[in-house]
């Protein structure tokens, strides 16, 4: 083998080493651009819509829990129904996308984990019931975000020190 033919040779390995790290680069670089790209519409979607859904449902509702009073007096009024349930199914196609990873969980979670479990157990009564009159699977991905987020912040918990309570 001439030095020529070890030269070409040389340099088609290094051009082939080049290349594969240029693809590397670049599914690197398309990977990153989508993961920012999920977390941008995260928080700019979601934003606007569980503001609007929150302010929606705690002017209306207040902060307490529905009681099964409450839920009697909804079933009599159908247009307040219809606002909860329509309120309540944002944050279901909401927790549909970030259960499937379209949107970005843990964004969600910084954003708004405490608000999103307590709407969540706020409104459960009429979710059970709910489910128990019209879908027997409603809000179910609001249930699984919801319990997943406290789950996660009892494990953050988990990790701070406990202090004793002075007498």
């Amino acid at each position: 083998m001439s030095t020529y033919e070890i030269f070409i040779s040389l340099t088609q390995v290094m051009l082939l080493v080049l290349i594969v790290v240029q693809i590397f680069v670049a599914v690197q670089a398309v990977k990153a651009n989508h993961e920012r790209k999920r977390k941008q519409s995260t928080i700019e979607y979601l934003g606007k819509v569980w503001r609007e859904s929150r302010l929606e449902l705690e002017s209306c509702y207040g902060t307490d829990p529905l009681t099964k009073d409450k839920i009697a007096e909804l079933e009599a009024d159908n247009k307040r129904k219809a606002e909860i349930v329509n309120l309540l199914g944002s944050l279901e196609h909401i927790a549909a996308g970030v259960n499937c990873g379209v949107y970005d969980k843990d964004i969600l979670y910084i954003m708004s984990a405490t608000s999103i479990s307590s709407i969540y157990y706020r409104f459960k009564v009429f979710i059970d019931h709910q489910r128990v009159t019209a879908n027997s699977s409603a809000y179910i991905q609001l249930e699984k975000l919801s319990n997943d987020f406290l789950d996660r912040k009892r494990g953050s918990m988990e990790s701070y020190p406990v202090r004793d309570s002075v007498v």
